[in-house]
Formats: C-alpha cells, structure tokens, sequence
C-alpha cells in the first residue's frame, strides 16, 4: 500500500495502529525489526516508530540497540545535507531517549545543519556522552556572542550559553549582557 500511495503516510498509520494491540515478547525481536524497518523506508512514520520503541522498553521488553542506531544513523546522514529537520530530530531523540551513540557520518552530517532543534538535541546528546568525546561543534559555536540574542539563532545563542554546552565567545558571558536574556537566565527561564 505503501508503494501504491507514496504520498500518504500508509506505514506511519500502521505502526500507529500498533497502539491497539499488544505483541507477545516472543514475537517482539521480528516486530521491532518491522517497525524500525518502517522508518527507514518511511521517515515521517519516526513519531510512531519511537512512540512503540518506548512503550515496550517500558513493558520491559529489551531494544535491539545496534538495530535502532542502524536505522537513526542512515537518516540523519541522509535528511541532514537535505536540511530535514524534522527526520534528524526524531533520529536524534530516538538516540538520547534510548541512550545510542550518535557518531561517524552521522553526527558530522548533523553538525553542518543551520537549525537550532538539532543543534540542541545533538549538544544534547553530547552532555550525555553519546557523541565522541572532544567533539567539538565550530558552526554553531559561532552563535554564542550577544548580537546573536536578537538574531536568527537567538535560541541556540541563549540555550547553549543557559544550559554550558557551549561557551560565549568574545565576552565571558555573552547572555548576561543583554538585560532581556539577562532576566530571563537569572529567573532560570529556558526552552530546552
């Protein structure tokens, strides 16, 4: 049906219609392989996909985590140069929800992109040492000065700085500055 529709979302709507049954553990290492197969083939199904992953992960049933980096891996090095934000940000999360390692192709595929989401989800994932160690990300270091706050990556620019996962460049503390950032950091406001 897939193949029949292209631009509906046939596998997204069938792993959504998972929510409506439970599988047997038994049965769980072909259904998970399935459903991650769906997102290969069908990013846009990625919510669902990561939807049923965490609901047997918490029915206690083991993730095949070389299966799912091997599905989070390939799209985020696919849809990254594509800017698609949207699949490599459910890549990402799929990675920091289930503790899998962003590295090689795809993190440096990840790391050119000019979105804030997925420049916080993979500073994200590098806290949590998911990414390699030393891993540094110059693009998106640029963003941490002051003028930056009333720019296009003001979220990064605040967020990296509020939460040290990247440092100010230029002044010490470039948020700090800006009296509207200022009072927002003090009152432990942000958005990540």
């Amino acid at each position: 049906m897939a193949s029949l529709y292209p631009d509906e979302q046939v596998l997204s709507f069938a792993v959504g219609g998972l929510n409506y049954h439970v599988v047997q553990k038994s049965n769980w290492n072909d259904i998970e392989g399935l459903v991650l197969q769906c997102a290969l083939t069908e990013p846009r199904s990625l919510p669902n996909v990561l939807g049923q992953l965490l609901k047997y992960e918490r029915a206690g049933y083991v993730l095949d985590k070389t299966k799912c980096q091997n599905v989070f891996a390939p799209i985020m090095t696919r849809y990254a140069p594509l800017g698609q934000g949207s699949e490599v940000a459910c890549s990402l999360w799929g990675s920091i929800l289930f503790d899998i390692p962003v590295v090689g192709q795809s993190i440096t595929a990840v790391s050119e992109m000019d979105d804030d989401v997925i420049a916080l989800l993979a500073l994200d994932a590098r806290s949590k040492g998911l990414t390699p160690s030393g891993l540094t990300f110059p693009k998106w270091s640029n963003y941490m000065r002051t003028d930056e706050l009333m720019g296009e990556h003001w979220l990064l620019s605040h967020e990296a700085n509020v939460t040290e996962w990247l440092p100010s460049i230029s002044v010490p503390d470039h948020v700090s500055r800006d009296a509207n950032f200022r009072f927002l950091k003090n009152h432990g406001v942000f958005f990540s």
